[in-house]
């Protein structure tokens, strides 16, 4: 986990992790699953609004996480056109 790029914001709590692939079971099956990108874990509250969201997902979409050609974290999700 990357303790320092968790963002938090209001009641919104996203941890997020950089993964070279990922995926969801349930029942032992697998329902979804991703290439090289992030997972995402959200906590959202009912006191949430639209607007809370939508300065989330540019935030997860922005923030630089990933390394460039020099090994320093400078690049986003879009920038690698990662999944999530």
């Amino acid at each position: 986990m990357l303790k320092d790029q968790n963002i938090y914001r209001k009641s919104d709590e996203v941890s997020n992790q950089r993964v070279k692939e990922s995926n969801v079971k349930i029942d032992n099956k697998i329902k979804a699953e991703i290439g090289k990108g992030l997972l995402i874990l959200i906590g959202i509250s009912k006191d949430d609004t639209e607007k809370d969201a939508e300065w989330l997902v540019n935030k997860v979409l922005n923030i630089r996480i990933f390394n460039d050609s020099e090994g320093i974290m400078n690049k986003s999700i879009v920038d690698i056109q990662g999944e999530i």
